[in-house]
């Protein structure tokens, strides 16, 4: 699972990557023949003379290899004759992975600058420095014959979807999502190349936010033209057409974080300062949330950055309203507790492809359907701290009852619905009253018979209703509000529980949230069960305490009434009256986090923060197993 998975580790051998395999095993599109590949893919014309000169240099590699050395001895001069003034090419594999694991080499713009700091973590200098943040191409050299995939006969017609497209060498599968990831997590890209070389074939790699498409395997000793044609072709692509974002700029000094364009009229800059929120994996919407300056380092920004699902209709989510025209309306309003939006929209010509060759008549095997996404980038006037950033319980339910009540009077005045509340999208403004932030996924119409297409879960995957999480209906405006209390257990059970609260405990709650499986169908995610069944008090386990009776009192009272609301639904056989709730539900709500805040402040019984950081963060590696299903 893209989300939850860990691409982080201390031990790189084969059994994390087969981990990393299991994770990503349906979002293989191939085999791409590679004159399509190298064609239509690519998408630049072929320089014949460069090609042939390139030939004429790997025909060296038609001599027989006993030896991986021999193979990088015979590899490494070939692409320097032949590319050494378009690029500069590093044996990265040999020394570097007794580190951390890098491609076995390592492929740069001989334009680029000679030394770029990496940028691994925005804000702060990285443990060890990596130069994932220039590479414009890895190339991974494997052992012997060992292929990550088995291509079905090129003179079978017919389909081939039952075809087992997916060879056993998991963990070389799992070495190329690793090197994907790193590229993707250190540099902002569209997308990125990959070449992946045996003792006798060759593979091509393109990977985007849907997928990743992957070549036919050509027997490069036999003939080494398609191998010397990519370089050359890949020679010819500028720095977008290789992946990289040209409208993120690095810094000189990894300290000052990267520059970013804003697109629109406004396309001004800013600099980014600090995460709010990063992204986690490779695939899917992947947003990061950026605390951000002038460059002049005046004014404080909210800068949204990620990639919005495309509709059935290609065109769908670069023509519905943007983001600043709806807060504009719901401003306009007079809806209260809502950020306000400077500049933004969708990133022209961002947008994946790798959808696009899903029903390709070569494509065999098992794949996950893969949804298109766009690329977005939005800046807002920074709303105050991050919700999680509260300091006692007062604090945290009077936030959420401001929450509350904007999403309510959206909902009522400008019939939208914010469809993403998480604690990446709650702030806390100078008055310590709450702020919701992140519209970029709003609704105005409640999608009841359109069940969500959840390729890739996100970190909203936490705080989603159990109704939508199950694929009965779409996202509704009463969705936000049980989202809302999502939300306060989450908070409460990683700052405010007692610390008598174990490990076990903890990671009981914890799964509730995180629980999902894979809909055999078509690889998209769905989940809710355990959130269904914690409503019901169906699920045994240990029992969320504050050690405070009114915050107990006001959970217990939030989970009988969705209780309620379950058993209601559940005698309502058409789906386009879900949910049966009664309109005051979110004014209810509301009206019971104010007053318990109250309570606790007239009673001097308030429940001060219990941790400084977040008890889930220290759990999260352990929460999801690789190809575990719940």
């Amino acid at each position: 699972m893209s989300s939850f998975c860990r691409t982080n580790s201390n031990s790189f051998d084969d059994a994390f990557f087969t981990d990393l395999d299991i994770d990503f095993r349906k979002h293989w599109i191939g085999p791409v023949p590679v004159p399509v590949f190298l064609e239509e893919i690519m998408g630049v014309p072929e320089s014949r003379v460069v090609t042939e000169q390139a030939s004429s240099a790997f025909q060296k590699l038609n001599e027989r290899c006993q030896k991986y050395g021999d193979m990088l001895d015979t590899l490494f001069p070939a692409l320097e004759k032949s590319f050494g003034t378009h690029f500069d090419f590093v044996k990265t594999g040999d020394q570097e992975r007794l580190v951390t694991f890098v491609p076995t080499i390592s492929v740069f713009s001989a334009e680029s600058a000679t030394h770029v700091p990496p940028l691994t973590s925005l804000g702060s200098l990285p443990n060890y420095s990596q130069p994932f943040s220039r590479i414009h191409l890895p190339v991974e050299v494997g052992s012997g014959q060992l292929d990550p995939f088995d291509d079905p006969d090129e003179n079978i017609e017919g389909n081939l979807k039952s075809h087992r497209f997916l060879s056993p060498q998991a963990h070389i599968r799992g070495r190329i999502i690793y090197l994907f990831d790193q590229m993707f997590n250190q540099r902002a890209r569209t997308h990125a190349f990959l070449i992946y070389l045996n003792h006798q074939s060759v593979r091509f790699f393109r990977a985007d936010r849907s997928g990743v498409l992957v070549s036919r395997a050509w027997d490069f000793r036999g003939d080494p033209s398609p191998l010397a044609e990519f370089f050359a072709r890949f020679s010819m692509l500028d720095s977008s057409g290789r992946g990289i974002d040209m409208t993120v700029m690095l810094p000189e000094n990894v300290l000052d974080g990267c520059i970013f364009q804003l697109p629109g009229t406004d396309a001004r800059v800013v600099r980014a300062q600090k995460r709010v929120s990063r992204r986690k994996g490779l695939f899917g919407c992947q947003r990061v949330v950026l605390e951000a300056e002038n460059l002049d380092s005046t004014g404080r920004y909210l800068l949204r950055d990620g990639w919005k699902e495309l509709g059935e209709d290609s065109e769908f989510a670069e023509n519905a309203e943007d983001m600043l025209s709806v807060m504009k309306r719901l401003h306009d309003s007079g809806v209260p507790h809502i950020s306000n939006g400077l500049a933004g929209g969708f990133v022209q010509g961002h947008r994946t492809i790798a959808q696009d060759y899903y029903n390709a008549p070569w494509r065999a095997g098992k794949c996950a359907v893969p949804v298109g996404f766009t690329h977005y980038r939005y800046l807002e006037v920074l709303p105050g701290q991050p919700i999680d950033a509260f300091s006692d319980a007062v604090e945290l339910l009077k936030v959420l009852g401001c929450v509350l009540e904007a999403i309510d009077q959206a909902w009522q005045k400008c019939r939208i619905f914010h469809s993403d509340i998480s604690t990446f999208n709650i702030f806390i403004d100078n008055n310590g009253e709450g702020v919701l932030s992140g519209w970029e996924f709003f609704r105005s119409v409640p999608l009841f018979e359109t069940p969500g297409r959840i390729a890739f879960p996100s970190d909203s995957w936490l705080f989603m209703s159990h109704t939508y999480l199950r694929g009965l209906r779409g996202l509704t405006v009463h969705d936000d509000g049980e989202s809302v209390f999502w939300v306060f257990l989450f908070l409460g059970a990683s700052y405010l529980c007692p610390d008598n609260w174990d490990y076990d405990e903890s990671r009981w709650f914890f799964q509730i949230l995180v629980r999902c499986y894979e809909n055999p169908q078509n690889g998209w995610f769905r989940g809710g069960e355990s959130k269904l069944n914690y409503l019901c008090s169906s699920i045994k386990g240990p029992k969320i305490t504050f050690n405070s009776e009114p915050l107990d009192q006001l959970a217990s009272g939030l989970r009988s009434m969705f209780m309620r609301i379950v058993y209601d639904n559940a005698v309502v056989k058409n789906k386009s009256e879900w949910p049966v709730l009664p309109p005051e539900t979110i004014p209810t709500m509301r009206d019971m986090f104010y007053e318990t805040a109250v309570e606790l402040k007239q009673s001097l019984a308030d429940v001060p923060r219990k941790r400084s950081e977040s008890l889930f963060n220290e759990i999260s590696d352990d929460l999801w197993h690789p190809g575990e299903t719940y």
